[in-house]
């Protein structure tokens, strides 16, 4: 059976992922049409790197703007405000080295939106800085998780390997800067900053949990701490006590051998998702531990039956 789903020229990392998640799921948003709300982590990821954004240009960042569901975000992980977060994401990155390192590097792009058509690729990146010194592109994906990403995480991750090949197929960008190498990592920034909430039975996260460390003591603290350097292992445990993450960052080199990798991995997936459209196949399958986790459930209604 022949269809008549048009598959785009180009495939970003979401619909990919979407697509090997879930052949249906993929059908119901991108060929149906159906359309996700954002739910707390969504929103918070999407203010923490708009903060980011906004930082890394050099403008002057705007807290009083916050929209009622980036409150009720907010809330849920037990920050009292916009302002405290950025007050408190702007101290961390402004003592981090390792963050200020990559700011005087070049910054080539943020938010850089990239498009491969003859590789069928497009997509946005957070951060990409360039160290004219080596020579070397990095391209920075921004992670507001509770639990940061390590360097196991890069050798797996399917958007930054689509990240590289728009890089390495981009032969002005390269050209222009002169670059012969590619890394790829991340900036892990906080999700709690004083204090996470308490998970309850139902997996909701509690609002009404106090904080265990003010922003002003958790400041005079790191302040007081730092004036001794060997009293950094005692900050490293009070962090871990009052269950505070700082900014982690961590990244790794890109191979030649990766590159022709990630291509093959994504011309292949490009080739699977067109015949797919091609012949109308969308099955629908069933697993009660991810399906009732799919936010689409309630229309798929699997398991039912």
């Amino acid at each position: 059976m022949e269809s008549n789903y048009r598959l785009p020229d180009t495939i970003s990392y979401s619909r990919v992922n979407t697509f090997q998640d879930c052949y249906y799921k993929y059908k119901l948003s991108y060929i149906n049409g159906f359309k996700l709300e954002s739910n707390e982590h969504m929103t918070f990821g999407t203010m923490a790197h708009k903060l980011m954004e906004e930082y890394v240009k050099g403008d002057d960042v705007d807290t009083t703007v916050v929209l009622q569901e980036e409150f009720d975000a907010l809330a849920k992980f037990g920050i009292p405000s916009l302002e405290d977060y950025w007050s408190f994401l702007k101290f961390e990155l402004e003592r981090n080295e390792e963050f200020q390192n990559i700011m005087n590097q070049v910054v080539i792009g943020v938010e850089l939106e990239l498009h491969d058509l003859e590789n069928h690729l497009h997509g946005k990146i957070d951060l990409v800085t360039f160290d004219e010194e080596t020579k070397t592109l990095t391209i920075w994906d921004y992670k507001a998780s509770a639990s940061d990403k390590l360097i196991g995480d890069l050798e797996i991750d399917g958007q930054l390997s689509l990240y590289t090949l728009l890089i390495a197929n981009n032969p002005k960008l390269v050209e222009d800067h002169k670059i012969e190498n590619i890394r790829i990592g991340y900036i892990n920034l906080p999700k709690f900053i004083m204090g996470q909430p308490e998970v309850l039975k139902s997996g909701k996260l509690s609002k009404n949990k106090k904080q265990k460390v003010s922003y002003d003591d958790y400041v005079a603290k790191i302040e007081e701490l730092e004036q001794e350097l060997s009293d950094y292992s005692e900050f490293l445990e009070y962090l871990k006590e009052n269950e505070v993450k700082p900014v982690t960052i961590v990244s790794q080199d890109v191979s030649e051998q990766d590159i022709i990798k990630f291509r093959d991995i994504h011309n292949q997936m490009y080739s699977l998702i067109a015949y797919h459209h091609g012949h109308d196949l969308f099955p629908e399958s069933y697993s009660q531990f991810k399906c009732q986790k799919c936010p689409y459930y309630s229309i798929c209604k699997k398991g039912e039956e």
